[in-house]
């Protein structure tokens, strides 16, 4: 050959113009099984309920109520925080629909104190809207919210230590 010879294993040089192939997208996967978390409830996952169906709730407000998921365990136990609807009480979030209000508190238990769990026909059930489901970044930004700038801060980390079976 006169000139150039093909090489074996040489790759073929890059235009000007051409552009680096992208990266491949992060999509979103299951957690490991490694993790403890639930494969089957994702955080940021909208819930629905009452306010009577909480651990130390005195049952006289039977408040229709979403919730947020914001950890859960591997045994599909569930950490949750009520959105409320009041601007004084709350930490206040941008979602894509608008600013959301959730509250200062995290729950894992019902009103019998037994774990919270999705049920189809239980207290608490899956809000049956997924486009109203919020991501995984602002569930773990309520959670932050509530383990270091909320006044139950120590309640909240207890809690959630608990449901992880830690010490």
């Amino acid at each position: 050959m006169f000139g150039r010879e093909k090489k074996r294993g040489a790759k073929p040089a890059a235009s000007k113009n051409s552009k680096p192939a992208p990266a491949a997208k992060r999509t979103a996967e299951k957690p490991s099984k490694r993790k403890n978390v639930s494969q089957s409830v994702p955080n940021g996952t909208l819930i629905h309920t009452h306010d009577d169906k909480f651990y130390g709730a005195d049952g006289k407000s039977t408040k229709s109520r979403m919730g947020v998921v914001v950890d859960s365990n591997r045994q599909n136990e569930l950490a949750v925080t009520k959105y409320t609807t009041s601007e004084r009480n709350g930490r206040r979030f941008k979602n894509d629909k608008g600013f959301v209000a959730h509250g200062n508190v995290i729950y894992t238990l019902d009103r019998n104190g037994n774990p919270i769990v999705l049920s189809e026909n239980g207290d608490f059930k899956k809000h049956r809207n997924d486009s109203r489901d919020i991501t995984t970044a602002q569930a773990n930004q309520i959670k932050k919210s509530n383990i270091k700038e909320s006044k139950y801060r120590e309640r909240n980390k207890k809690v959630l230590r608990k449901l992880k079976g830690r010490k």
